[in-house]
């Protein structure tokens, strides 16, 4: 429970499907209490909701989920907490990303205009919406051609869930609806502004996703319109200062302290990207420390004292989550995603019934039954890659790929082969980085995922030979952005530089550490090197997964 005599930030991490909510005590940093808010209309794959279709690769969802987790959230938190509106000094928030939505000039969601809402890009197009891969190698093209510096800085290859893919998609598709935004901001630096009145961008998701740099700005107004004429004002339609992690970005205005339950002119921090706020509120950050944020998909985060250019990584950026220090990124497209995929598609239904009646959940039962396998057992190697490849091929054209299936393989023998692909490409991230001079000194995980699959965490522990230390917290997101918040609190404008000495201060324990098993590392060696050769084969050398892709898509 809060103490009356306490300050107290909020933080809100939003996620895929929900909302998550942390209030975190000023001095010492830790959550008082949380909540959850399931977005009511969820991820939109298949239709909006009039009924109109959306097509192959698709992923929106719908504004108002996000703004109406504030109400939905935040009174409810301080209530139960015993926390009044006074005792909170700052609020802070996190999205995925890439995650934009076209507004008018005055913040207005197009798909909520009447001659817009049935109109599939007028809608929120989630990180995952992979419809846009198709821009991607075009990007990449042309900005080798005219020597774009900022390409090797993301490295070499440019991602369809980036700013850039989505809004060429947008212009290509439906020109009269991108000529009528007027402003396509990142889901973060469009709540920032509703609760601030003020246009702003955070750093993180500017550099990361959209190419910004300190140096040279945004992409040129020449290499856009070059890519698409209609994309030579792009640059305008995402106006606003930008602001680094953990300073603040604006306060509260009186409309939306009544909205959020809190004061006006409380502060509000600058817009985080969830996978890097996570870092700050797992106790994460300290040079060579990798962080990954294992959930649907996985986020790969490092600081680094080293500076290197990193085929296929997301990029990396000078101070992009803390002060003085290289922010690295890399992860993976499918991650919970795939193992949700197999209990909901591959398990007969005796293993149903054998789950309830044990009363465990599949995950559960599946995971006690891969856990009796040992390494090699089951005669297959995976390829993590039933939602395309984030890092480190960046193509999302590729597909799954399990090999070594025999007629003597079980639900548990597959289970552990998904559990193991993860794991390899894991490795396969971790070794780009050190390929390139960036040392790895630990390995840290963080997300629900970890906390519930100890198997999984020993996996990873035995497949990259590390120790895997799994970080304190049930919402880590949260209170990673509840960090950005007090940053902002107590020092304005000049958060940011504070960050680390903040960081430093609410620094806690692992919660477990996974030791690799030296009985496993032989086997695991092979496997990983069959992992390696496919890699090469299906996602470099071999057109075949992109043949079936475009098969698919011609049978629709």
């Amino acid at each position: 429970m809060a103490r009356s005599d306490r300050r107290y930030t909020v933080g809100v991490d939003f996620g895929s499907l929900s909302a998550r909510a942390v209030l975190m005590d000023l001095d010492t940093g830790d959550a008082v209490g949380s909540a959850v808010y399931d977005y009511p209309h969820g991820v939109l794959t298949e239709r909006l909701p009039d009924g109109t279709p959306l097509g192959p690769d698709w992923a929106v969802q719908d504004p108002e989920d996000y703004w109406n987790a504030f109400p939905a959230l935040i009174p409810p938190l301080l209530e139960g907490c015993g926390a009044a509106a006074e005792q909170v000094a700052g609020l802070g928030l996190d999205v995925t990303s890439c995650t934009l939505l076209p507004t008018t000039a005055d913040g207005r969601p197009l798909c909520r205009l009447p001659e817009f809402a049935s109109r599939p890009h007028a809608w929120v197009k989630l990180w995952k919406h992979h419809a846009a891969q198709d821009w991607a190698p075009r990007i990449d093209a042309l900005a080798e051609e005219r020597g774009e510096p900022w390409l090797a800085r993301m490295g070499g290859r440019v991602s369809g869930e980036y700013y850039l893919p989505k809004a060429a998609q947008m212009a290509a598709e439906d020109p009269a609806l991108y000529r009528a935004a007027e402003r396509i901001p990142e889901m973060g630096d469009w709540l920032v502004r509703r609760l601030c009145g003020r246009e702003t961008r955070g750093s993180c998701a500017a550099a990361f996703k959209t190419f910004w740099s300190r140096e040279r700005g945004d992409v040129s107004r020449e290499f856009l319109a070059a890519l698409h004429p209609l994309l030579a004002d792009l640059n305008e339609k995402h106006p606003g200062a930008v602001v680094p992690p953990g300073s603040m970005a604006g306060t509260l205005t009186e409309e939306a302290a009544r909205w959020t339950g809190l004061l006006p002119g409380t502060a509000v921090s600058a817009a985080g990207v969830d996978a890097h706020v996570t870092l700050l509120g797992s106790s994460v950050g300290r040079p060579g420390e990798l962080l990954l944020i294992i959930g649907t998909s996985t986020c790969a985060i490092l600081n680094s004292d080293v500076y290197r250019q990193v085929p296929g990584l997301n990029g990396v950026v000078p101070e992009g989550i803390l002060p003085g220090l290289n922010a690295y990124e890399g992860g993976q497209s499918c991650v919970g995603d795939l193992f949700a995929w197999f209990t909901d598609n591959c398990v007969p239904a005796a293993y149903v019934r054998e789950a309830r009646r044990e009363g465990k959940s599949l995950h559960q039962l599946l995971s006690e039954k891969a856990a009796a396998l040992v390494p090699g057992e089951s005669g297959l190697v995976a390829l993590d890659w039933w939602n395309g490849v984030r890092s480190t091929l960046m193509d999302f054209d590729l597909s799954g790929v399990v090999a070594g299936l025999t007629l003597a393989t079980r639900p548990e023998h597959l289970y552990r082969a998904l559990l193991e692909s993860t794991a390899y490409g894991v490795r396969r991230i971790m070794d780009a980085m050190e390929e390139r001079g960036v040392p790895v000194t630990a390995l840290y995980a963080a997300g629900g995922i970890p906390r519930k699959n100890p198997l999984l965490m020993q996996i990873y522990a035995d497949v990259c030979g590390r120790e895997v230390r799994l970080t304190e917290g049930e919402h880590s997101g949260a209170l990673g952005s509840a960090v950005l918040a007090a940053s902002a609190a107590l020092w304005g404008e000049e958060g940011f530089a504070h960050l680390t000495e903040l960081t430093e201060r609410y620094r806690r324990p692992c919660a477990a550490v996974y030791r690799p098993d030296p009985a496993c590392a032989d086997t695991y060696e092979r496997l990983y090197g069959v992992y390696s050769r496919l890699y090469r084969r299906y996602g470099q050398e071999d057109e075949l997964l992109k043949e079936l892709k475009a098969i698919r898509l011609a049978a629709k």
